[in-house]
């Protein structure tokens, strides 16, 4: 989780982006994100549609437009890609970016193989670039909050978490989401938010059993629950869909209390809570946040660890953690058992 003790008020040189696609999430949250960053600079955007490219660069100020994603990552004028392009495609582009010389920041999932993600996390290393996977829920002041009430041992001993990320979604058979070839599905879209949720608050689970209900007409899967044993009986429980109502909600249960995040990946354009019960009673407190972007503080929080290197960073050792738990869940949904991470 990242720490904010260095704050993005702290003066560093802006870091330079460049944007391969001009996908939904970028333009809808990205855009405005970078807009109200003054640590982060919007310098390049490329998309295999070379018009579509200068129209959204003319749009937003953006000095370079390419119809071409190897002529940006090839541009010397920007530090940073940010990736939001098919699922399919991530480590192919991380590669390059890395290969370029180009810190990553990519759209989650990292990879949709393990071996993929190692891969890049090595080249990362080795050529001492920052990447991360792009979650930015972790980047909302409320999981600092939540962090404190764990390592203060309000609740107790965490023993459960139960976590949900669904919305309805229409069918829309060229979109990527619909596709399994481009890693589409609820599981691959909202799924991983829950499964990083746990990994984020009980670390490493030991086992995965995951069931996934499939849209025959797309043969992607439209819900699933998946649910992550670790030692001493503790579990987590995440269940994500297509054909649900919105929720975006975590509760994590320990031996003396509970703490519920309303909004735990998806905040809205409003302010959240946070509710809990702590210390053994049954007096519920509420923890109450205003409106924050949780994209810019992405941004700010990995401007930061590229700027400052001893900034801590939910790098790509992350990623690949989270690579070899998402193997385990495809195993689970393939055999029909538990299985081993």
């Amino acid at each position: 989780m990242p720490r904010r003790g260095l704050s993005a008020s702290k003066v560093i040189k802006p870091v330079r982006w460049g944007v391969l696609g001009c996908a939904r999430v970028f333009q809808k949250r990205m855009l405005p994100a970078f807009a109200a960053s003054e640590h982060n600079t919007l310098t390049a955007l490329a998309s295999r549609d070379h018009d579509k490219a200068q129209s959204v660069a003319a749009a937003n100020g953006i000095p370079y437009a390419f119809g071409d994603y190897d002529a940006l990552l090839a541009c010397a004028d920007i530090d940073a890609v940010y990736i939001p392009l098919p699922n399919d495609i991530h480590a192919e582009y991380t590669e390059r970016a890395l290969l370029a010389g180009k810190h990553v920041l990519c759209d989650k999932p990292f990879t949709l193989t393990s071996a993929d993600a190692k891969r890049c996390a090595a080249l990362a290393d080795a050529r001492g670039l920052r990447m991360m996977e792009g979650f930015m829920y972790r980047h909302h002041p409320q999981h600092m909050f939540v962090q404190g009430l764990l390592l203060r041992g309000d609740i107790g001993v965490l023993t459960r978490i139960d976590s949900t990320f669904c919305y309805t979604a229409t069918v829309e058979h060229a979109g990527i989401r619909w596709n399994p070839a481009q890693g589409g599905g609820a599981l691959w879209d909202v799924g991983v938010y829950g499964i990083n949720l746990a990994r984020m608050y009980m670390g490493e689970p030991q086992s995965v059993y995951s069931r996934l209900a499939m849209h025959t007409e797309t043969g992607v899967d439209i819900h699933n629950t998946v649910v992550l044993d670790y030692a001493d009986g503790r579990h987590a429980i995440c269940h994500s869909g297509f054909d649900q109502a919105f929720s975006s909600t975590a509760t994590l249960t320990g031996t003396l209390g509970s703490i519920t995040l309303e909004r735990a990946f998806q905040v809205g354009e409003a302010g959240i809570r946070v509710r809990y019960r702590s210390n053994g009673t049954d007096d519920v407190q509420t923890m109450e946040f205003p409106y924050i972007n949780q994209w810019q503080r992405e941004l700010d929080d990995f401007a930061l660890s590229v700027r400052i290197p001893e900034t801590p960073l939910v790098g790509g050792e992350n990623g690949v953690a989270q690579s070899v738990v998402m193997d385990a869940v495809i195993r689970s949904a393939q055999s029909g058992r538990r299985e081993e991470i």
